[in-house]
């Protein structure tokens, strides 16, 4: 075996992950790779699908490729990703969105390069009993090859090890990251200018998320109808795409609020949603991180968000915004109509949730945390 100092310097990552948009996420993996680069080591992607223009613009300016495999079809997948590691022979493969149980984490571990499993979502134990142990006896098979867990919240890493019997002392907690600099200094006024959005004294609430169920989108359009009751100046800007938008929509029709709702698909200026709001809206029924309120903070909005999963590890209640319960919408409302009365309540919330972005979630801290990981399992490879 190769001495870890003459290892390749190359990193795979595979993320079952259509990179359509620029996100957070795909700025990490961005960010990740140029880091990389400066290090001597050249990253490959393996996607779902390839990724749109800005994201592909980002990763050739960051030195690295990318190719699609099936992830719809795991053994075709497992066999496309066995080909990839003979021809590229990565020193290290890191995986996201994947559970342990899939052919192609195997499939990565073939080329003898350590493993790390990037753990996104909350993982189910199941019930106690022989079933849930079998199935920390398969998880450990399976996992073989696996060197590192990562969690993105510390609520995951706990669930990593109810759900699978993982050892928690190959889990890490490594934070999602978020560029603080990309939510910094954007003028209100411009950016609902440039969204058609009303100028003047109209306030404005937004929700960034996926149109799913478990996102809660239409928690917020109910707790809307409850806010614009009171406050006719309010509106409600929606930013995302899912199966759920039909419905949704429906829903705001139902309500009568549909004049005041604000539909705006999949988006790549976040940033600018967030400049052009007075508060955000983090509504979600289950959350292994909860990204859209790290960026609510980045951009300094204060955030009503429910108590899901780890939505508690980010936002610190009654400081960067609130936390109410999960589906009571009048708990929603009313938080949003009791930051929408007093401004300055509001914009000090929306400091101290910037200033707890840059210090806990911030893209240099981020980049940092994964590269010590890769060097506590590659001693000597970097740079």
């Amino acid at each position: 075996m190769l001495a870890l100092i003459e290892a390749p310097r190359r990193l795979l990552v595979v993320a079952h992950l259509n990179p359509k948009k620029l996100g957070s996420l795909e700025q990490q993996f961005i960010d990740l790779a140029g880091a990389l680069l400066r290090h001597g080591v050249t990253t490959h992607f393996v996607f779902s699908d390839a990724p749109v223009a800005v994201v592909a613009e980002g990763l050739v300016a960051a030195g690295a490729t990318w190719e699609q495999i099936r992830f719809d079809r795991p053994l075709v997948g497992a066999a496309q990703l066995a080909n990839i590691v003979r021809r590229y022979r990565p020193a290290l493969v890191h995986i996201h969105f994947l559970r342990v149980l899939s052919p192609l984490v195997t499939a990565a571990g073939l080329g003898g390069a350590p493993v790390v499993v990037n753990d996104h979502m909350l993982l189910r134990p199941g019930p106690d009993g022989p079933r849930r142990w079998a199935k920390h006896a398969v998880a450990r098979v399976c996992g073989a090859v696996v060197r590192r867990r990562v969690a993105v919240s510390k609520l995951v890493g706990r669930a990593v090890t109810q759900a699978e019997g993982v050892d928690p002392q190959i889990i890490r907690v490594i934070e999602n990251g978020v560029d603080i600099t990309r939510f910094t200094g954007i003028d209100q006024g411009s950016a609902r200018l440039a969204l058609g959005l009303p100028l003047g004294p109209a306030r404005i609430i937004g929700c960034v998320s996926r149109m799913a169920p478990e996102k809660g989108v239409d928690a917020a359009i109910r707790a809307f109808a409850r806010v614009a009751a009171r406050r006719p100046d309010t509106r409600l800007v929606i930013a995302g795409d899912g199966d759920e938008t039909p419905a949704c929509r429906a829903l705001a029709r139902w309500l009568g609020v549909a004049d005041r709702v604000r539909f705006l698909g999949l988006r790549d200026d976040v940033e600018r949603i967030i400049a052009a709001c007075d508060l955000m809206w983090v509504p979600s029924r289950v959350e292994a991180f909860g990204l859209a309120a790290a960026e609510a903070m980045a951009g300094a909005r204060p955030v009503v968000a429910t108590r899901a999963g780890a939505l508690d590890e980010v936002i610190d209640h009654s400081h960067t915004g609130y936390l109410v319960p999960v589906d009571v919408t009048d708990e929603l409302a009313a938080a949003a109509l009791a930051l929408l009365a007093d401004p300055e309540r509001a914009a000090r919330m929306g400091r101290a949730g910037r200033a707890r972005a840059a210090m806990r979630f911030g893209m240099d801290r981020f980049i940092h945390r994964v590269l010590s990981l890769y060097t506590e399992i590659l001693p000597g490879w970097l740079k």
